[in-house]
């Protein structure tokens, strides 16, 4: 084999490598990216379940205040809760 033979084989075996080194890389910063939009879906999730516990604890409290539930978008007037210790007594 002559010295130009074995340069050449050695340019072509450099390229590939370093094509093979690229396609890694990108596909390294896809799987990067893939991951750092899942942790910012993750934590848009984790925000929306705080703010829909908070939702749910503000409604609760509301219909508690007003003897209103709310289902569905429709209201139902509550019957109040009778303290036993009242019921039965005459005024």
């Amino acid at each position: 084999m002559s010295s130009s033979n074995s340069e050449t084989i050695d340019w072509r075996v450099r390229a590939e490598q370093a094509e093979r080194a690229l396609v890694l890389h990108q596909l390294e910063s896809e799987r990067d990216l893939a991951r750092a939009q899942r942790d910012v879906l993750q934590a848009r999730v984790a925000a929306l379940e705080t703010a829909n516990e908070g939702m749910r604890g503000r409604l609760e409290y509301l219909e508690n205040r007003d003897g209103v539930k709310v289902e569905h978008g429709k209201s139902y007037q509550l019957v109040p809760k009778l303290d036993p210790r009242v019921v039965g007594k005459a005024d």
